[in-house]
């Protein structure tokens, strides 16, 4: 099944308008998620960049990644929440990537995506107003995110093979912001399992304005675009400072949508330094910054 729309044109038209990176639409909270005892593997995707399996847990469908070749072993789980009315599966060449190298990494299909037939809808509050923003702003794509961690570590089939000591998030965009918020930066949020963070061009504005991104307690690795300057300007003047334990990467050339497929730049560095990230805080390896071509990446620090 080939799927489209991987960005909506609502998510384009809002940066436009705004300038810097849309936001998610999420309808209200209507209750506690349902897990489910066993999880049934509907299909398996055969056009994307790496063959993954769409399965229905939590009431929600989640793209899962895995690698072809398992020792047996329990494995790190990260998973991962998109953009805007964006597909889960819309940064498949960098879940395809981390699964390649012993991940299991799973998506769920927000509510306000594109795929699920959200996109349409009013935001639930002001694109360029983040003072209006509050925890409860799109609160259910966080919910969306600890309800399937919390079903994949009580799942009789997926329980066994994940390590539920090494989880990571890592979000695109609003799908950024969610991640952050569940590392610590909206308080009530709070995942205390998870282990390492991968912010994608996140939106940042919110949590900056009314957030806690020095409650984040895990590090955190905020990549950026040097073409998606608003953004950038934020995670670099702001949010950077504000988080304990930081890494900073920006990527020469790259857009707000360079950590989509349907980017064809910068997919290289954004793999290399990602991978670099889960294995030292994942794997419990020494981070050693990915060496990439010449010019790939225009600024980087860390603390």
């Amino acid at each position: 099944m080939h799927r489209k729309g991987l960005i909506s044109p609502a998510a384009v038209l809002a940066l436009a308008l705004l300038g810097g990176p849309g936001l998610g639409v999420t309808p209200a909270y209507s209750g506690a998620l349902a897990t489910r005892e066993s999880v049934e593997e509907a299909r398996v995707a055969l056009d994307m960049p790496s063959a993954f399996v769409t399965v229905r847990i939590a009431g929600l469908d989640v793209a899962i990644w895995r690698p072809d070749i398992s020792d047996g072993g329990r494995l790190p789980l990260i998973v991962y929440s998109a953009g805007f009315t964006a597909c889960n599966t819309a940064s498949s060449f960098l879940a395809a990537a981390l699964a390649r190298a012993g991940y299991i990494v799973a998506a769920p299909e927000h509510r306000d995506s594109a795929c699920a037939g959200g996109g349409g809808e009013a935001p639930e509050a002001p694109f360029g107003k983040p003072q209006a923003w509050s925890d409860k702003t799109y609160r259910q794509r966080g919910r969306d995110i600890a309800a399937v961690i919390d079903a994949l570590k009580s799942d009789a089939q997926w329980s066994p093979r994940i390590d539920t000591n090494r989880i990571g998030l890592m979000g695109h965009s609003l799908g950024g912001y969610t991640v952050l918020g569940l590392a610590g930066a909206w308080p009530s949020w709070t995942r205390r399992d998870v282990k390492a963070v991968l912010a994608l061009a996140p939106l940042i504005g919110p949590l900056l304005r009314k957030g806690k991104l020095e409650n984040i307690a895990v590090p955190v690795m905020y990549q950026a675009g040097a073409r998606d300057g608003g953004t950038t300007a934020l995670i670099k003047r702001g949010a950077y400072d504000r988080t304990r334990a930081a890494y900073f990467v920006e990527l020469k050339g790259a857009n707000h949508f360079a950590w989509t497929d349907s980017a064809h730049t910068s997919h290289a560095p954004i793999v290399s330094y990602a991978l670099a990230f889960f294995e030292a805080h994942l794997k419990a390896l020494p981070f050693a910054r990915p060496r990439t071509d010449k010019g790939d990446v225009v600024h980087f620090k860390m603390k």
